[in-house]
């Protein structure tokens, strides 16, 4: 029997259905409210995978982008991390009229990283921010309440964590 770990992208199991689920009637209106708000949108991915399961069912990187591109095309950018390099690459192939459109950027690196990066970047931008680990490693308060403190003049953070 595969570990869990390396069979998780073999087909979506009942938790992932309805995180996805809950992802896609999330963001239409999340991305049609925001997107009347004179700033960019940003939208992280902390823990991308592969971006569609093995079945061919959309993962979350899929579901960001198609959302994106229905409701928020020139307003809104995704960031999907992912550090494995087998992951990055498969999300790349999965992705990539997306990223040639503009609308997703791949990260190959720790999503604390990337966030500590980002936070000290931002400006006024919305922030969507996915945490759905497999695992909690990576996943700490200390990695994501950077994100909090931003200035008063930024939007907080919409933070959404999966189980």
């Amino acid at each position: 029997m595969k570990p869990i770990e390396s069979s998780f992208f073999d087909g979506k199991r009942p938790w992932s259905r309805i995180k996805d689920r809950v992802l896609g009637a999330y963001l239409p209106p999340y991305l049609r409210k925001i997107e009347r708000l004179p700033r960019p949108i940003v939208i992280v991915d902390c823990f991308a995978g592969r971006g569609k399961f093995s079945d061919g069912t959309p993962g979350s990187p899929l579901i960001i982008c198609q959302q994106i591109k229905q409701y928020a095309p020139t307003r809104a950018t995704a960031y999907f991390i992912n550090k494995r390099d087998a992951h990055h690459e498969e999300l790349a192939r999965t992705i990539k009229g997306f990223t040639d459109a503009g609308i997703a950027h791949l990260i190959l690196g720790q999503s604390h990283n990337f966030l500590a990066e980002l936070t000290r970047e931002l400006t006024n931008e919305s922030l969507f921010v996915y945490l759905d680990p497999f695992g909690i490693k990576g996943c700490t308060f200390t990695a994501t309440k950077q994100l909090f403190a931003r200035s008063d003049n930024a939007i907080h953070p919409r933070i959404i964590k999966g189980t």
